[in-house]
């Protein structure tokens, strides 16, 4: 074992305490406000230590930004400085440890990135570089383009090109993650409700004793805050810059269409184990939808959908030697909650007794591990240094 991997297994070692009982003497009655994938497995981690669990959501689990996501767990270069980028590749090691617990659907075939903007090259390289001099790095080099040809015959790269090759990344069917962990909350005795909108929290003398929501009260010790890009609204502070739409494209299941995620020029594109095709694109919704996109729509109008939809379909192909026949099943869209210096925000919320917020832009990428580190902090109070860097009292 190199000394990289015998410091993220001292760190996965030092989050790995709880197997299905809390030190705590009390079974703290927590309430999580938003059912994503953060929300759901932090669910998932309180009620096997033996937390009285009820997860809510404004709508059904995971129909907001997780599953309208690529879906990408990954440690890439812009995952920057060394705290983000390490704790990125611990989550990488969590899901590894928690995907057997529950059989969740992820493949692990890593990633091939390249450009065709020589100047965003020239950035993602210098990027690149720096990550590549912390002590401890994801495993990524950079490969030419025969080589890249090597790992997908049936994608086209242009000679000359230098491809990013990060070798650890993986790609998880968020949904049905979702609905597992939420199975299991159910399974050690949570609940889940939906749909249930947070309205306010009830204190006296400085202690909480429930959560308002607009289908009653529901008594708390503690309520923890994954409410993605609704999380300034919820909490009263402003954590986020204005969310950004992803324009997310699922296919009905197909044969074979290639091995790795691609990171191509305006385009991401992977296939599910279940042969579904998952597509999306870089640059988000255009700009004339500006105002029809105010509302935060999950979806666009069936026509216009249809019209995206075959324009990224078109654009996806452009990738390949030989077209895709694709058969469209879905076109939605993802809405990102956006910190505003990029950074994961997770820890109690001053003035705010006994509430706690995990809310950030990489929330499938980071799940597994901010599950398992939070939970430890909110059940016993120990602090955790892997998140000294994230805390909410920097926006104070």
């Amino acid at each position: 074992m190199n000394r990289r991997d015998f410091l993220k297994l001292l760190a996965l070692l030092a989050v790995s305490t709880y197997l299905g009982s809390s030190t705590s003497t009390k079974k703290d009655r927590i309430v999580i406000v938003g059912a994503g994938i953060v929300g759901s497995a932090l669910g998932y981690e309180l009620a096997k230590a033996g937390a009285n669990v009820t997860l809510i959501d404004k709508a059904q689990p995971g129909s907001q930004a997780s599953t309208n996501s690529f879906s990408w767990i990954n440690a890439t270069y812009p995952k920057q400085p060394y705290a983000y980028n390490f704790f990125s590749q611990l989550g990488i090691d969590a899901y590894k440890s928690l995907a057997p617990e529950l059989n969740f659907q992820i493949k692990w075939s890593g990633s091939l990135e390249w450009f065709a903007n020589k100047q965003i090259e020239t950035d993602s390289f210098k990027q690149l570089a720096n990550i590549m001099r912390y002590k401890q790095y994801t495993p990524v080099e950079v490969i030419s383009a025969s080589d890249a040809n090597q790992l997908e015959p049936k994608v086209i790269f242009k000679k000359n090109t230098k491809v990013i090759f990060s070798k650890s990344d993986g790609a998880i069917d968020a949904l049905d993650a979702i609905h597992k962990l939420t199975n299991q909350i159910k399974q050690y005795g949570g609940k889940i409700i939906y749909p249930c909108e947070y309205l306010s929290s009830n204190y006296k003398n400085g202690k909480l004793l429930s959560i308002k929501t607009n289908q009653g009260e529901i008594e708390a010790d503690k309520v923890i805050f994954t409410s993605g890009i609704d999380t300034n609204a919820l909490t009263g502070k402003s954590f986020l810059k204005e969310a950004t739409p992803g324009i997310i494209l699922k296919s009905k299941p197909t044969k074979d269409a290639m091995n790795r995620m691609l990171i191509g020029p305006g385009i991401h594109v992977h296939q599910q184990n279940n042969g579904v095709v998952v597509i999306g694109e870089q640059t988000g919704a255009p700009p004339t939808h500006k105002e029809r996109l105010k509302q935060k729509p999950n979806k666009f109008p069936e026509i216009i959908g249809k019209q995206h939809g075959e324009r990224l379909l078109q654009q996806t192909n452009l990738l390949f030697q030989e077209k895709l026949n694709l058969d469209l099943d879905q076109i939605s869209i993802g809405w990102r909650p956006l910190p505003k210096d990029g950074l994961p925000i997770i820890g109690w919320l001053p003035n705010r007794p006994n509430s706690y917020i995990a809310t950030m832009h990489s929330g499938v990428s980071l799940a597994a591990i901010v599950a398992k580190v939070a939970s430890q902090e909110i059940l016993d109070g120990v602090s955790s240094t892997l998140l000294k860097e994230f805390r909410p009292s920097r926006f104070f």
